[in-house]
């Protein structure tokens, strides 16, 4: 009896392991897939979104609502028929929806203007998820995560402990 607890006990450990695992994979492979729309939205427009400071306008900006500095604007949806997972599943089109990890967590996102010499500036975005945390663990802000985002260092994330444990697109 006590074998056959045993092994219970440790098949549900692996099985654990594996929804983990499943569940930091499609993370990576939302993240891939934002980071795409947010290119097709620079190349629709320009920039990427510079104006955006919640996950919510994250979300109007790639669904065409939202100019790079913010301006409202009815512009093309670079969402398309991604499977991410919505706050709001059931009206897309809400103003306050956002795009949501597997722990129920919205992706967070900062852009960045990094100097290169006197004149030029790369341009670009912080993307990520806060990935399997406690409940009660408290969580980074995006300014944590990312200090600066102009300057020399500009988008360069965080080394901070609480940082440790976010999954970034493109890293």
């Amino acid at each position: 009896m006590a074998i056959m607890g045993l092994l219970m006990m440790l098949g549900l450990g692996a099985m654990q392991g594996a929804r983990s695992q499943a569940a930091v994979e499609r993370t990576r492979t939302e993240l891939a897939a934002i980071s795409l729309m947010l290119e097709q939205y620079r190349r629709d427009n320009g920039d990427y979104p510079q104006a955006v400071g919640t996950p919510q306008e994250l979300y109007q900006a790639l669904s065409g609502h939202m100019g790079p500095e913010g301006a409202a604007m009815n512009g093309r949806s670079c969402v398309g028929s991604a499977r991410i997972v919505l706050r709001d599943e059931a009206h897309p089109a809400a103003v306050g929806n956002s795009f949501v990890d597997p722990w129920g967590r919205e992706y967070q996102y900062a852009y960045f203007a990094r100097t290169r010499g006197p004149s030029a500036a790369e341009r670009g975005f912080v993307l990520f998820s806060y990935g399997a945390r406690s409940k009660s663990e408290l969580l980074p802000s995006v300014d944590t995560v990312v200090p600066e985002r102009t300057g020399a260092r500009g988008g360069v994330v965080s080394t901070a402990p609480n940082a440790a444990a976010n999954l970034y697109a493109n890293r």
